[in-house]
């Protein structure tokens, strides 16, 4: 499986003139301080953990690629690649940086075909399948995805926003929907340190195993 978390060479990009509709300045210092990885990272870590349960084993490797960003230095790596060992999945290759090309895809790559999602930041991204074909001595993914669709209505959706489309409010409801209704939330306890400690692993060159798991999420209502 590849997770692609790439943004561009946002070190080239005007981002003192970025701002947020209430008018909020982009904090690009704290952003280039504290990294892509640990910044990023858990958007896809989020989805591949509840999905695929735990992971035992991570390998890194991290750089601070470009390091003189807006005449400071930051050491901080820009750009890593992890490899994920899980439990029970897919071995899987997470990339973070803003140094490459704009990328935030998603690939699940099977026995028959490809499952792809375009974009990590949006709550809406269509999933589409690529069955492999064979056609006379070759061998391709099909150029005519089909896109798998849930039936009946799903969650609340909000629309884009600058860079991402998504419903932050979702966690905080889920959240809230467990207290009331006396079970444990799927974001909290295991889970979340679990994500936690993978997200630092990515973070930093090494081989880390892993001392904390979880349990693979239970489906949302709507998606079971």
């Amino acid at each position: 499986m590849y997770a692609e978390l790439d943004d561009g060479f946002i070190p080239q990009a005007p981002v003192e003139h970025w701002r947020s509709d209430s008018g909020a300045p982009w904090p690009w210092d704290d952003e280039f301080r504290t990294g892509c990885t640990l910044e990023h990272a858990g958007y896809w870590l989020s989805w591949l953990i509840a999905h695929f349960g735990p992971v035992t084993r991570v390998v890194t490797a991290a750089e601070a690629t470009a390091p003189d960003k807006r005449g400071r230095r930051y050491d901080t790596p820009d750009a890593s690649v992890a490899t994920l060992t899980f439990a029970d999945g897919p071995m899987t290759r997470l990339t973070c940086s803003i140094v490459a090309p704009h990328d935030h895809r998603l690939r699940v790559i099977g026995d028959t075909g490809v499952v792809e999602v375009p974009r990590a930041w949006d709550n809406a991204a269509p999933v589409r399948v690529r069955r492999r074909l064979r056609i006379r001595r070759r061998l391709l993914e099909s150029p005519v995805p089909r896109r798998h669709r849930l039936r009946g209505a799903t969650h609340p959706k909000v629309g884009r926003w600058g860079a991402a489309s998504m419903n932050f409010a979702l966690g905080p409801v889920e959240m809230l929907e467990a207290i009331a209704g006396g079970r444990s939330s799927r974001l909290a306890g295991d889970y979340a340190l679990h994500l936690t400690e993978v997200t630092l692993a990515c973070q930093t060159t090494g081989i880390h195993e892993m001392t904390t798991s979880c349990a693979r999420m239970e489906p949302m209502p709507w998606a079971a």
